[in-house]
């Protein structure tokens, strides 16, 4: 496990007066013989078993299947999940979103909808796919500077694959009316297979899952890479707030399009992006180190440490395995 090397103190006492003070300029910022090099290629067996990359892939599928052809194979499900009450927060909010004037246009002319499921959940496994290929055929990433794009593609994979088999078990098994039918505002409806699937919504939860890896994955790398050297505000800034803010918030644009559009209660979207989130943040913090390398890169000899002057002479500060 990488660990904190906080001080190591080479006293400066017996070659110079009690107030001298180490000048800065002079220190070099990387011990002699030590590089920050580039993250070290970690074997993908060393973080995922043949086990679980069948059993992902076993996921994928079935996830798929559901969520596609569910309703056709199994049919609508009874609804097992009342109406909510009148004033209730399903209701009330259910109202207060409902922006369609009864001509039955969409937010934004579906563009959330259907991004927020075909399209922008696909985008970071396209990312890392084509880096990871790029690893296998050429022996370096094509788009960033990655050796592990193949750790981090089957993660997101393994993300997906269990966001969408909770997601189309649950709709299977719970049913639950969906707001344009309760609500009786028909210009809204959808298929008529699926007007009992509201509970939980699968496009926050596959939004949310999106967003948490990739929020992770950024924020972790930009500290430990590009903004290690940073001041703390231009860290907590750019390493953490700017994307968490664009990716929380393009999910949190999809998963509110779900309410306004009366095809979910706001309670399945606050489901769906807790399942979502909680799966993806499983499965990078079970792969993936507070560098956001693979945990098999654990004691692979990456080392990234610099001097730091002191009050009483030079200390050591950075990661080691």
């Amino acid at each position: 496990m990488a660990c904190m090397l906080s001080t190591w103190a080479a006293s400066a006492r017996a070659q110079a007066s009690p107030d001298a003070r180490p000048d800065a300029a002079a220190v070099p910022s990387v011990l002699p013989g030590v590089s920050a090099s580039r993250p070290t290629r970690v074997p993908l067996a060393e973080n995922f078993s043949v086990f679980e990359r069948a059993t992902a892939g076993v996921a994928l599928v079935t996830g798929a299947t559901l969520m596609l052809f569910g309703q056709r194979i199994f049919g609508s499900p009874t609804p097992s999940l009342g109406p909510p009450q009148p004033g209730s927060f399903d209701r009330t909010w259910s109202d207060r979103l409902h922006l369609d004037d009864g001509s039955g246009h969409h937010f934004l002319w579906r563009a959330p909808d259907i991004a927020g499921f075909f399209v922008l959940p696909y985008l970071p496994a396209l990312v890392y796919g084509i880096d990871a290929a790029a690893n296998a055929r050429d022996g370096g990433p094509r788009l960033f500077d990655d050796p592990n794009a193949d750790h981090r593609f089957l993660a997101y994979g393994e993300t997906l694959a269990w966001t969408l088999l909770a997601a189309g078990v649950t709709k299977v098994i719970v049913g639950r009316e969906r707001p344009y039918a309760t609500l009786q505002r028909p210009e809204l409806a959808g298929p008529a297979s699926e007007v009992n699937v509201s509970f939980f919504s699968a496009h926050a939860a596959i939004m949310f899952a999106a967003a948490s890896f990739v929020a992770l994955d950024a924020s972790r790398r930009l500290d430990a890479g590009p903004l290690a050297a940073a001041s703390p505000l231009r860290r907590a800034l750019l390493g953490t707030v700017l994307p968490y803010l664009v990716a929380f918030g393009t999910a949190s644009v999809v998963a509110v399009s779900r309410v306004i559009d009366q095809q979910h209660w706001p309670s399945d979207v606050l489901v769906g992006g807790l399942v979502g989130g909680g799966i993806a943040h499983l499965a990078y913090l079970t792969h993936f180190d507070e560098r956001g390398q693979p945990r098999g890169a654990r004691g692979t000899g990456m080392t990234s440490v610099r001097l730091v002057p002191t009050a009483a002479g030079v200390a050591v500060v950075g990661l080691l395995p």
